[in-house]
């Protein structure tokens, strides 16, 4: 520590200084917990942000995939929406009832490109309705604006539907599966069953079809269920090459 008594070496002390004190702050800040430093201030964060819809590109077909902002499966919608998008022959939305974030499970969130309301805006009836599964597989629980919007998008002479894996429980709250084929993941169809007794429920099947109504069976079969949509819809080749 010389340096700091000799007066000739003025430069050297000051580089120590700077050296020691830079040290020091270092491990005062470094001992704060991880938490502190993910911290965001409130003035970075924006509340007054106008969503801007897209437009749908002329031409091409139209799929929507409905999400519940409060829960919604994150591979049920993630899984679809990544292969219909990969596909690249229609247009794909995710709609939701509020323009805010839908709350994934597993901790995600994503924001929807519509709500009901902006799509429905658009005047265009879905080539395609996806039904992932929501927040809730208990018909009382079950958000009838979801389901009324769902109802209001079907054609069933030019619609169709996907139901994903437990998405069948609001597949089936809409009646358009009434009296037709629909599975769901191997746990819940006993429970579905007991609550919807019009549509007729398949065990031991990864998807089915009904005319113009399919449906998966839990986890990984959203992809499965995808891919033969996409191969029914735009052709084996366009699922091969996925």
């Amino acid at each position: 520590m010389r340096y700091f008594l000799n007066g000739t070496d003025t430069n050297r002390e000051i580089a120590y200084r700077f050296l020691i004190y830079g040290a020091m702050g270092f491990l005062l800040f470094a001992c704060q917990p991880i938490r502190d430093f993910q911290t965001i201030s409130g003035d970075y964060i924006k509340t007054d942000i106008k969503p801007k819809y897209p437009l749908p590109s002329k031409g091409l077909k139209t799929v929507i995939l409905v999400a519940d902002n409060k829960s919604t499966e994150i591979f049920d919608l993630l899984a679809p929406y990544f292969l219909f998008k990969c596909a690249d022959k229609a247009n794909i939305f995710i709609v939701s009832k509020d323009p805010a974030p839908i709350s994934l499970f597993r901790g995600l969130g994503v924001m929807p490109h519509h709500t009901f309301d902006s799509y429905i805006d658009l005047d265009i009836t879905p080539d395609l309705i996806i039904v992932p599964n929501m927040s809730s597989i208990d018909k009382d629980s079950i958000d009838v604006d979801i389901v009324s919007f769902i109802n209001s998008q079907y054609d069933p002479d030019s619609t169709w539907v996907l139901s994903i894996c437990s998405g069948a429980a609001i597949a089936a709250q809409t009646g358009i599966f009434d009296g037709h084929e629909i599975t769901s993941h191997s746990s819940d169809i006993e429970q579905l069953s007991q609550q919807w007794n019009r549509p007729k429920w398949i065990y031991d099947m990864k998807v089915t079809q009904s005319g113009n109504l399919f449906s998966t069976a839990g986890v990984s079969n959203a992809t499965e269920g995808s891919l033969f949509v996409i191969s029914k819809l735009f052709g084996p080749e366009i699922a091969e090459g996925l």
